[in-house]
């Protein structure tokens, strides 16, 4: 599916998203990275093995408590370290340390559908206008 979504040039594109969402969405694949170089290096292939990094959450949670890696992990410096590269690598928008960054100005917008099928929204007190 996101081999179709890149070929196609199309992405998800979410005005606010909850921290919770933001946790739960898989650090490998994510739709928020640019490149997955860092993904194929033996700190990455650690985090996935030993410490079962799935989610944004597992990942934040091996940045956050280092002391408590698997005990079959000789790299575990090497693994917070990659962890917190990998968290850096996510936008504001999708990465659950920061606040969503802006505020949407869309209170009282009003949200119609054109007779193509795409969704309109058109707000009058700011000037805001957008297609999806």
């Amino acid at each position: 599916m996101i081999s179709v979504l890149r070929k196609y040039n199309v992405g998800i594109d979410a005005l606010k998203i909850s921290k919770e969402t933001k946790n739960k969405m898989p650090i490998w694949h994510h739709i928020d990275a640019s490149s997955n170089h860092l993904w194929s290096k033996k700190s990455a292939r650690c985090l996935r093995r030993e410490h079962q990094v799935i989610t944004v959450e597992d990942l934040e949670s091996v940045i956050l408590n280092p002391q408590l890696g698997p005990r079959n992990c000789t790299t575990n410096k090497e693994c917070v370290d990659m962890a917190a590269k990998l968290m850096e690598l996510l936008s504001e928008k999708f990465n659950p340390l920061y606040n969503t960054p802006r505020k949407d100005d869309l209170e009282g917008a009003q949200i119609t559908q054109s007779r193509h099928g795409e969704v309109v929204t058109i707000n009058n007190n700011i000037g805001l206008f957008r297609v999806l």
